[in-house]
């Protein structure tokens, strides 16, 4: 028996709603993938400083 229209909604409906969670938790991953690209990029930036710093002594 072929399913009806309102077979058909609930199942778009069903399909909809683990988008929107899934396109949330991408989303919250990509925010802590920024951040840690931050703190990545600092902490380099830190140690390039240090490393330039040390140059400058000998």
């Amino acid at each position: 028996m072929p399913a009806g229209p309102s077979d058909i909604s609930k199942g778009t409906e069903a399909l909809l709603v683990n988008f929107v969670a899934d396109e949330e938790a991408i989303s919250d991953t990509l925010e802590y993938m920024k951040a840690l690209k931050s703190d990545i990029l600092d902490r380099i930036a830190y140690e390039k400083k240090m490393i330039q710093k040390d140059k400058r002594r000998r």
